[in-house]
């Protein structure tokens, strides 16, 4: 996998790749090794993937030239909600249960330790 980010183990292997390139590297020029095929993820629901372009090259665009310069606006608000909305209604009309992804775990006992560092 790329990166080690916390996603639910009950996922896929390849799904949990997905997430984890998709969070970490959004704003990455070049893709890390391993990443390439999952640069331009699509959105869960077919119906919601012009809404998921529309919001990532929004946040594409807002994180490199203004959240990185120290700019703090919400120009991708409107975009993000309108995702968001289609995102959960698709979640309900499959009947996905999101429990475990809902769940607190980062600064909880629920957060696994990193594994100890070869030397």
């Amino acid at each position: 996998m790329c990166v080690s980010v916390p996603v639910p183990h009950s996922l896929s292997l390849r799904t949990r790749a997905k997430i984890q390139c998709s969070f970490m590297w959004r704003s990455a020029t070049r893709s890390p090794p391993g990443c390439d095929q999952f640069t331009n993820m699509d959105s869960i629901a077919e119906e919601c993937n012009s809404l998921k372009k529309f919001y990532d090259d929004c946040f594409n665009k807002w994180f490199s030239e203004k959240f990185l310069k120290g700019e703090m606006d919400e120009a991708c608000t409107p975009m993000f909600k309108a995702y968001q909305t289609c995102i959960t209604k698709a979640i309900k009309d499959r009947k996905i249960d999101i429990g475990e992804l809902q769940q607190d775990v980062l600064g909880t006992e629920k957060e696994k330790p990193p594994p100890p560092r070869r030397g």
